[in-house]
């Protein structure tokens, strides 16, 4: 998962300072360069930390505790401003969100030999279900998967696009993905035990098949969440012997 790059010394003022800077450096870099695709993509990335900023702005003290107190005393006129304020701070998260999405498309569409393009589309479709836009987030995933079936995004992808289907309670499919997410060679992947996790969750929740024994996913989905416990005890000992 894509941790935020905001720091508490990070200010509207400051982003906006690195946006300028980024676009300076855009303007000398030459185009044909293979670093040019890369410096684009910081660029798209220094919108989305402002997009964060003003997410984060929206719902900070600074504007839900007034908004609260106006409330109690109910005073219309406080509750109305402070409302304003918060809608404000969201309308400029959606617009830099919007532009972060915009130029991440533009530099897989105009960069096709970029050495990182597998990691571009795979935070381009995490930002599109970061912003709930999750059937496009997952097309993203899916072509992730088609152009780079190899590691290391596959397997990310494999339980993003998992994780997608099971918010729409479409299990059956969602077990199928988070059951290819296992196969032996995504084992050393970050992912893996989430992705077994998730399948006993879809097993829990999906009737069985078995007319004979109708609680067989239930046994099943048990199975495998003692297999999570067992993944988690490997893991653990093989970072204390390292």
């Amino acid at each position: 998962k894509r941790t935020s790059r905001l720091s508490s010394r990070d200010t509207e003022k400051s982003l906006k300072a690195s946006i300028k800077n980024q676009e300076q450096i855009l303007q000398l870099e030459d185009r044909t360069k293979p670093g040019y695709a890369k410096q684009a993509i910081a660029l798209a990335d220094f919108y989305w930390d402002l997009a964060e900023f003003y997410g984060n702005r929206a719902y900070s003290e600074e504007i839900e505790k007034p908004l609260y107190e106006a409330e109690q005393r109910k005073d219309a006129e406080a509750v109305k401003k402070w409302k304003i304020e918060q809608e404000r701070a969201l309308s400029f998260q959606k617009t830099y969100q919007d532009e972060t999405i915009t130029r991440y498309r533009q530099v897989l569409d105009k960069f096709k030999r970029a050495d990182n393009r597998d990691q571009i589309r795979y935070f381009l479709a995490y930002n599109l279900v970061q912003m709930g836009r999750g059937e496009e987030g997952a097309e993203e995933y899916m072509k992730i998967i088609t152009e780079f079936p190899e590691p290391p995004y596959v397997p990310d992808a494999l339980v993003n696009i998992g994780d997608y289907y099971f918010e729409i309670n479409d299990f059956g499919n969602a077990q199928r993905l988070f059951q290819k997410a296992q196969e032996e060679k995504y084992q050393g992947a970050n992912v893996y035990g989430y992705a077994v996790y998730k399948e006993a969750w879809c097993l829990y929740n999906m009737p069985s098949s078995n007319p004979k024994d109708p609680t067989e996913n239930y046994k099943l989905s048990l199975q495998r969440f003692i297999d999570v416990i067992g993944i988690a005890d490997k893991r653990a000992n093989e970072g204390q012997i390292g």
